[in-house]
């Protein structure tokens, strides 16, 4: 769903959806590959990865963004964590 929603993004901006990076393509390829609890397992720890990645990305941008509604965003939700 989030991958279409992503592509109309694209389209209505007349632009081509960027291809997956070798990492995620292996993930996807991997998922369709499984099912039932060997699936949920795998699409589990791929979103730990992903929600582990992006707090790097979070934290990277806090420390040397340049957006500065950003790092103030991200500044704001992370003392709002404590």
């Amino acid at each position: 769903m989030a991958q279409r929603d992503l592509a109309t993004h694209f389209r209505a901006m007349n632009m081509p959806m960027p291809p997956l990076d070798p990492i995620h393509s292996a993930t996807l390829k991997e998922l369709r590959r499984l099912r039932g609890a060997a699936f949920d397992k795998a699409f589990m720890d791929a979103q730990v990865v992903a929600h582990e990645q992006t707090i790097v990305l979070f934290q990277h941008q806090i420390e040397h963004g340049k957006i500065g509604v950003a790092v103030h965003v991200l500044n704001d939700a992370n003392a709002a964590a404590f």
